[in-house]
């Protein structure tokens, strides 16, 4: 749960940053501060629209969760046979000092 919610948070962030950079004020900015005050981005014909901005915030969404539920499998899988492999070095190493003792 802990890796899945860091995912959509990310994605939430990268959806955000996509809708303001289209959005006009803030395109205007970023383009004189990136570009200079005489090169501006190319933007479609007529401006953009909400709903361009909208399906441009959505395509970096999709980017940002692709690959969310490997991370949410190793996350929650790997932990596993490495406390397996912890449990068995401990009970050897109990085993390997009560041996030391009892030889004397």
């Amino acid at each position: 749960m802990y890796q899945r919610d860091a995912d959509i948070k990310r994605a939430e962030r990268s959806y955000d940053l996509a809708y303001d950079i289209c959005n006009e004020s803030e395109r205007d900015k970023l383009a004189q501060a990136w570009k200079g005050p005489d090169k501006g981005w190319e933007t479609p014909p007529g401006g953009w629209s909400k709903s361009d901005c909208t399906a441009e915030a959505g395509k970096s969404w999709n980017v940002a969760l692709k690959g969310s539920w490997g991370n949410v499998a190793i996350t929650a899988l790997v932990p596993i046979p490495l406390g397996w492999l912890l449990v068995h070095a401990l009970i050897g190493i109990v085993r390997w000092i009560r041996r030391g003792f009892n030889s004397g």
